[in-house]
């Protein structure tokens, strides 16, 4: 990949472990081997095992507890995954791979995916509002009033987010094959509404909703479910999370990376004013006005009348 993408030190892991394992960069591989990278975001913490080897449960509130049962068992999302993924198996047999380690080498990638879908969905809706522009005003406005708090009715609304990686199938050093794995999850919320402080999203109201869910390896459909999506009435988000590029004083959150590629469709107020916008030729924080310009125009001030 890219050195620009950004990514972290590659993890390689042998054939048939569930759990990947490191070896140093200057040690060849064994046949076989599946090296995850992460791509669109950083990689989750790795999930404790059960004394089987197999992952423990899902969280509800995590992509994984939607999509799979609990105990979804890595061995058979392994041999869906060799089945369905014919180009994968196909390149490993043309590399003289037996077939026994190419359903190892399945059941390596289904536990990465599951380690993959660890994504909590709380976190997905936040992120997504983060960057819409009536919440990154409002935070603005907040933000030059701190001891303010500004709640926003959202109302009913629609928010998709995508999450993505590439999982390198090596033999050796020689890579054989490259496995897109796709998350898209779809937001369909009511009754919602925020509270901002300070530039920082403080609590959320969520209302109810539902989630749809779509998991893609390599372009096929592997899992699709859609469910009522259970969250609480409340949600406090302790100091608040704060809204990326908002102003000098506003840092990013580590933790919430704008890794994912998010497609909203709301319209919380049709009826609300147009509210001032950032300028993006102005310093960070500073608000254009889409007012009407006055005599001297929309730039610049008007002169005094000469003598």
């Amino acid at each position: 990949m890219p050195a620009d993408r950004g990514e972290p030190p590659e993890r390689d892991g042998a054939a048939g472990s569930d759990q990947p394992t490191g070896r140093p960069a200057d040690q060849a591989g064994e046949p076989g081997q599946a090296d995850q990278r992460p791509d669109d975001q950083a990689a989750p913490p790795e999930p404790p095992a059960t004394s089987d080897g197999e992952p423990v449960p899902f969280d509800l509130l995590q992509a994984g507890g939607m999509l799979f049962a609990a105990g979804q068992s890595v061995a058979r999302l392994g041999r869906q995954l060799a089945t369905e993924l014919s180009e994968v198996s196909n390149s490993l047999r043309a590399a003289q791979i037996s077939p026994d380690v190419i359903l190892r080498v399945a059941g390596e990638l289904a536990a990465e995916i599951l380690r993959f879908l660890r994504i909590d969905l709380v976190g997905m809706i936040i992120d997504a509002w983060a960057e819409w522009p009536v919440i990154r005003e409002a935070a603005h406005r907040s933000a030059a009033s701190p001891q303010a708090t500004e709640t926003l009715i959202l109302g009913s609304h629609t928010s998709t987010v995508e999450y993505g990686r590439e999982a390198d199938i090596l033999a050796g050093e020689l890579l054989l094959s490259r496995t897109r794995i796709r998350l898209i999850v779809e937001f369909a919320l009511a009754e919602v509404s925020i509270a901002l402080r300070a530039g920082r999203l403080t609590r959320a109201h969520p209302g109810s909703g539902r989630v749809s869910l779509t998991l893609l390896v390599a372009e096929r459909t592997i899992r699709q479910v859609e469910r009522d999506l259970p969250l609480p009435a409340s949600i406090p988000l302790g100091n608040g999370i704060p809204i990326p590029g908002l102003s000098r004083t506003t840092e990013p959150d580590a933790g919430r990376g704008g890794t994912a590629a998010r497609r909203d469709d709301a319209n919380p107020d049709p009826s609300a004013p147009v509210r001032p916008r950032p300028d993006p030729n102005g310093p960070p924080g500073d608000l254009a006005d889409d007012g009407p310009a006055g005599p001297a125009g929309p730039d610049e001030p008007d002169e005094p009348p000469v003598g």
